[in-house]
């Protein structure tokens, strides 16, 4: 979540500073917003996006840990192959 957080942290107090700012600039204008609901929404709204985002990139970052598991795997193969390979020579060769 850290590492999230440090990612988006610019867009969450960019988006807090315009909101804080919109609300009282709606209760200077206009005696407070339209609705009760709007600025509520909107939060929400927000919220739900950050919830979708952060959900996305635990799922990226889990790609790439199985991506490193999957190398790491694919690389002991290799040596296996190359091990068997070289045992086979040393016995086709002594016959």
């Amino acid at each position: 979540m850290s590492e999230y957080l440090k990612k988006e942290k610019r867009g969450i107090i960019f988006f807090l500073i315009v909101y804080i700012a919109l609300f009282i600039s709606s209760y200077l204008l206009i005696g407070g917003p339209a609705t009760v609901e709007g600025p509520i929404c909107v939060f929400l709204g927000f919220c739900f996006v950050q919830f979708h985002k952060y959900r996305s990139f635990k799922k990226d970052a889990g790609n790439k840990k199985g991506i490193g598991i999957l190398r790491e795997r694919h690389l002991e193969k290799a040596i296996q192959l190359e091990y068997l390979k070289k045992k086979e020579r040393r016995a086709h060769d002594q016959t």
